[in-house]
């Protein structure tokens, strides 16, 4: 299998997306680090992933800072003798023009889009230098690479993590640690599918995110760093 016997942190692995890739992850022979904050949500994972259960590490933790981070890369370290690769899959969508955006919104999606990519690869970048191994992946936005009006705060802090993945490419890639940023149009969650009213099959499916991190996060990838692909949704 194609992730036989690696470990992967996949931060955001009880979201919609998440538990998907987190299941795939496990499925291609991976052991699956999964942060949670909701014990409920954990547990639909661990029922959803069926066979593959045993395969998961799941570590109640906030994620709100590179010290809680810390912990879970050292617990999933101590568990499975090393950290092989982390994908980092939280995110969350507020519209609105710069002129309709208050503080508090603007600072909140930096938080969930921008900030917790960074503490969670901050946690992890030592180990993987320390190793001289490792695969980082973000999910960022398609609006990202073209803005339009009327998500600002998203936008910036979609644009500003996919800045983060190449400078952790440039920093890290003489340690053969790549990173890598997916970034689809809308996805076909369970937010969006009330959000629009047209045909849902033209929509990113979770299931082709999922495999292209588990690409990004394989061996089939040995020098191509710092890329962003983008799955658009269907016209």
């Amino acid at each position: 299998m194609i992730l036989q016997d690696k470990a992967f942190i996949i931060a955001g692995g009880t979201g919609q997306i998440g538990s998907v890739t987190a299941i795939k992850v496990a499925q291609a022979g991976a052991k699956v680090i999964v942060p949670y904050r909701r014990r409920d949500a954990a547990d639909k994972l661990i029922k959803l992933a069926g066979a593959s259960a045993g395969q998961f590490l799941m570590i109640e933790s906030d994620g709100n800072s590179v010290a809680a981070m810390q912990k879970v890369v050292e617990e999933g370290r101590q568990k499975f003798g090393r950290i092989d690769g982390l994908a980092n899959l939280i995110g969350g969508y507020t519209g609105g023009r710069v002129d309709e955006t208050d503080e508090t919104l603007w600072h909140a999606q930096m938080q969930t889009n921008l900030h917790q990519a960074f503490y969670t690869a901050r946690a992890v970048l030592p180990v993987m230098r320390e190793q001289r191994y490792g695969r980082i992946v973000f999910i960022a936005s398609i609006a990202a690479q073209s803005p339009a009006p009327g998500m600002a705060a998203y936008i910036v802090s979609k644009s500003a993590l996919i800045t983060l993945a190449k400078i952790i490419a440039a920093e890290n890639k003489q340690h053969n640690i790549l990173a890598h940023v997916i970034a689809p149009g809308m996805v076909n969650t369970a937010a969006n599918r009330s959000a629009t009213s047209g045909d849902l099959a033209k929509l990113v499916q979770p299931e082709e995110i999922a495999d292209l991190v588990i690409y990004f996060l394989s061996d089939h990838i040995q020098h191509s760093t710092g890329n962003v692909i983008e799955i658009p949704t269907f016209e």
